[in-house]
């Protein structure tokens, strides 16, 4: 499949307050990349459609390696791997005048729409999309701390995307509110366990340790 590539311009309403672009902002942008190329190489959602099959998100991992900020030019770089059974692995990176500035790893799984169950293997009538050889995702160990209460959070009308569940990218914004806002978070992993529909509330826990903290 190959790499797919296209240039954005960072937007202010797209950083926090101190002026850098904030990781939902990179989810989405990552995201929005993902569907283009899925696109351009023929899987649509027609096909979806066709196969009854859909990817979510099973886990990722975000870094930031150099500070994004309002009115940048970066050039959006992605990559899909070959599918290990019904897991799929993308490599999304964001570079700024060569500088490689951000890197997004995830983990994608497919699903039956009809039965609404996990694909232990991928459906082989899209096998044509993707090259043979198997790529094992990589693992993201999220370590476990002690928490406290951290609040309620409801999936409200703006959070929530097409598939009327919180939107994949609002999870990095949960996770920065529970975490010091004086001190930038240089990588994030997420992993998810089932959605959050519409109207339904979340009750957040958090807790860290040194320079670690666990949502």
């Amino acid at each position: 499949m190959g790499v797919f590539e296209k240039q954005i311009t960072v937007t202010g309403f797209e950083c926090d307050f101190r002026g850098y672009m904030k990781y939902s902002a990179m989810l989405r942008q990552a995201q929005q990349i993902s569907r283009e190329h899925s696109d351009a190489i023929g899987l649509t959602p027609e096909i979806h459609e066709k196969t009854h099959t859909a990817f979510l998100i099973n886990d990722l991992k975000a870094t930031v390696f150099h500070q994004l900020q309002p009115y940048d030019t970066v050039t959006l770089r992605t990559q899909p791997f070959s599918p290990y059974r019904a897991s799929f692995y993308r490599k999304t990176e964001f570079w700024k005048a060569g500088i490689l500035c951000g890197v997004i790893d995830t983990n994608w799984i497919m699903v039956d729409t009809l039965e609404q169950k996990i694909l232990r293997e991928y459906d082989h009538r899209l096998a044509a999309f993707f090259p043979p050889e198997e790529c094992p995702p990589p693992r993201h160990k999220i370590k476990k701390l002690p928490v406290s209460p951290a609040g309620v959070f409801l999936a409200s009308y703006s959070l929530i995307d097409q598939n009327q569940h919180l939107n994949n990218a609002e999870y990095a914004d949960l996770v920065c509110n529970c975490t010091p806002m004086e001190q930038p978070v240089s990588s994030l992993m997420i992993r998810y366990h089932r959605e959050c529909r519409y109207r339904e509330s979340m009750t957040l826990f958090s807790g860290g340790e040194k320079q670690l903290w666990y949502v």
